[in-house]
């Protein structure tokens, strides 16, 4: 696996400072992924390279929360040339709402723009599950669990982007909801 050809530095996602992220963590440095995807082109390139981390699991279809998930997403289920849908939140529950469907058996794989606590990746998994289909894999471009798996396996770093501590890209882990898989 090489280095991924699109840093956040170059896209001018990679923000410094002090950030108090949603999950309540503090951070030196942050990636907004919508700065990483906004250009197609660049999202494109984002999305084939999780794809092809992803392929050897053989997915029927891509499944991602709303609305970080959404772009890169759509960008990995192309790339892999499988169906795309999404989960959107309607007050406290995780739904699949305008027509979506599983099937049963169904192989999906989940796809983040960032995962921090996990809760919408756990709860787009558990929905998926409920549904008869089967999580096969979970990836995302940022980690940012601070080395905490909120998916019950053990993660292996691959790697990090530019010193941006707390935010490794593409990271393996493999457990309940089978293997996690982040960006190189």
């Amino acid at each position: 696996m090489s280095l991924p050809t699109i840093s956040p530095e170059e896209s001018g996602a990679l923000r410094r400072g002090h950030f108090l992220l949603s999950s309540g963590l503090h951070s030196e440095a942050y990636v907004q992924c919508a700065l990483l995807l906004e250009d197609p082109v660049r999202a494109r390139q984002v999305g084939s390279d999780l794809a092809e981390m992803l392929r050897s699991y053989h997915p029927d279809s891509v499944l991602a929360p709303a609305l970080g998930g959404v772009i890169i997403g759509h960008e990995v289920a192309a790339e892999l040339g499988v169906p795309f849908r999404f989960t959107e939140r309607k007050g406290d529950e995780m739904g699949l709402r305008r027509g979506f469907t599983l099937r049963q058996g169904e192989r999906v794989v989940i796809i983040e723009d960032v995962v921090t606590t996990g809760r919408s990746t756990l709860e787009t998994a558990s929905l998926a599950t409920a549904r008869g289909a089967r999580v096969v894999a979970i990836g995302a471009i940022i980690d940012r669990t601070a080395g905490r798996d909120p998916f019950d396996g053990s993660a292996t770093k691959l790697w990090n982007f530019s010193g941006v501590a707390s935010q490794n890209i593409f990271v393996t882990c493999h457990g309940r909801y089978g293997s996690w898989i982040s960006r190189p």
